[in-house]
């Protein structure tokens, strides 16, 4: 090592935590993406209200990572109007894959999992080490 490589400063930890749970977070919405503009849907058809759990389960996740993020309680509503928005725009191109439709049901399933997503983010945050 050079005396110029000792003096760069090493990333805190709480910094390498926030790049972990944005990097986290893109790669699951870039699969929410996949699965929701995908031609077949990735639910087995013979399991009752499967597709309804994954779009809760999905659209929980990525509302709830964002949460260990906030630092402050005015910024708490913009991720997860971004999600629910998300949500509504993959819902829509839902209508022009071949294979898929547009959904209310999915919609809410989508926002219910928002809803609960944020709270249990927001609950669990001292627990994760967020702010």
């Amino acid at each position: 090592m050079t005396k110029a490589d000792q003096s760069l400063p090493m990333p805190s930890p709480s910094s390498i935590r926030e790049r972990v749970i944005v990097a986290v977070w893109f790669l699951s919405a870039t699969i929410v993406v996949y699965g929701s503009l995908t031609p077949l849907p990735m639910t087995p058809p013979d399991v009752p209200f499967a597709d309804k759990l994954l779009h809760f389960l999905a659209y929980c996740w990525l509302a709830a990572l964002p949460m260990f993020l906030q630092r402050r309680a005015w910024g708490i509503l913009a991720p997860p109007l971004a999600v629910m928005a998300l949500g509504i725009v993959l819902e829509i191109g839902q209508l022009y894959v071949p294979g898929r439709t547009f959904s209310l049901s999915d919609m809410a399933a989508n926002g219910a999992g928002v809803l609960v997503g944020t709270i249990s983010g927001n609950i669990l945050k001292p627990w994760i080490g967020g702010r």
